[in-house]
């Protein structure tokens, strides 16, 4: 009798624990997809982020044939006393 219940014990002892190992296996599931998502979202943001520096280079790279004539246009020299205004500079510069 006595060894029964020790049985029946244990029993419910392992019961107990399955039931906290179901509820822990539940809980790591859960955070192995959260992992999942942030790393998705990590990739995406990276993909975002090279496309727009791409995209910035490539705007740099096409102005600079316009900022480079603009400077030296500003390089000129000019008469003294004659102001030198962006029209001037714009009209003078080649390239544009």
């Amino acid at each position: 009798m006595v060894l029964w219940l020790c049985l029946k014990a244990e029993q419910r002892h392992a019961t107990k624990l399955q039931r906290r190992l179901i509820v822990a296996s539940a809980a790591i599931d859960q955070q192995n997809a959260m992992i999942k998502a942030l790393n998705a979202e990590g990739v995406r943001r990276r993909a975002q982020t090279k496309a727009a520096l791409a995209e910035a280079r490539s705007a740099n790279a096409r102005h600079e044939v316009q900022a480079e004539a603009l400077r030296a246009s500003a390089r000129l020299p000019r008469p003294q006393g004659s102001p030198c205004t962006i029209s001037e500079t714009l009209r003078n510069a080649k390239g544009l």
